[in-house]
């Protein structure tokens, strides 16, 4: 295992051509949340837990979610501009496990980490809107200790 510093951060090299970099599982926790973000969102709006939801495809997730209207309009309230969209979502539908796994892969090239970041920060917003409205619970104020 070599380590080397790039402009980039901390490069870990695997088995020759591999490498992660140290902001790899700041990735793959945000592709985690936006997981579950998803799923809960789904239970929510079918009104019941749902425990059939086995998929890690964020896209499929999104699109079951019904959610694209929402995240066009929260794109546009904050200025965002991302061409192709369902695109982007697709291109690292599957970073979760991706990343997850990234030790075991010979390459792995994440595109679109900017779009996931605001696509979770998204999915966290629409969340604790829908406790809002749906249960008058402000997630926003539950203590994180």
């Amino acid at each position: 295992m070599k380590y080397c510093t790039k402009e980039s951060g901390v490069v870990a090299s695997f088995r020759g051509n591999k490498t992660i970099i140290k902001v790899t599982p700041y990735y793959a926790n945000r592709a985690f949340a936006c997981e579950l973000f998803l799923k809960i969102i789904i239970s929510l709006k079918d009104g019941k837990i749902r425990n059939d939801l086995h998929t890690h495809d964020l896209y499929k997730l999104y699109e079951m979610a019904k959610i694209k209207i929402d995240f066009i309009e929260f794109l546009k309230k904050h200025n965002i501009v991302f061409s192709e969209i369902d695109t982007k979502i697709k291109s690292f539908a599957n970073s979760y496990i991706e990343l997850r796994y990234l030790h075991e892969r010979d390459n792995y090239h994440m595109e679109n980490a900017g779009v996931l970041v605001v696509f979770c920060d998204f999915l966290d917003l629409f969340l604790e809107r829908c406790f809002k409205e749906r249960y008058n619970f402000d997630v926003s104020k539950v203590s994180q200790h």
